[in-house]
């Protein structure tokens, strides 16, 4: 069986300060000031969809150990498709 490859994944420096709190526990929290992000997911989804339409976003392995393959702008396409009929059932 193939491996799927894999991009590598750039973790923030680990920047952090101790806060020890009463009782034993402590409060770990970041020096590093967040970059800025979009405020919904689906910025994301469609930034990639307009940019890279045809790169593989999600995949999985079927029943026959093949590799099942969906894009970003195949992912994209379904959410416009889903999203309004979830959003009349939370109505």
């Amino acid at each position: 069986m193939n491996k799927a490859p894999r991009a590598p994944i750039h973790f923030a420096t680990p920047n952090v300060s101790k806060t020890n709190l009463d009782g034993g526990g402590y409060l770990l929290q970041s020096n590093e000031v967040l970059k800025a992000f979009p405020d919904k997911l689906s910025d994301v989804l469609l930034a990639q969809s307009n940019r890279n339409p045809h790169r593989v976003f999600l995949a999985e392995r079927d029943s026959a150990l093949e590799w099942r393959r969906l894009t970003f702008s195949a992912v994209h396409q379904r959410v416009l498709c889903i999203a309004p009929s979830r959003l009349d059932q939370l109505s």
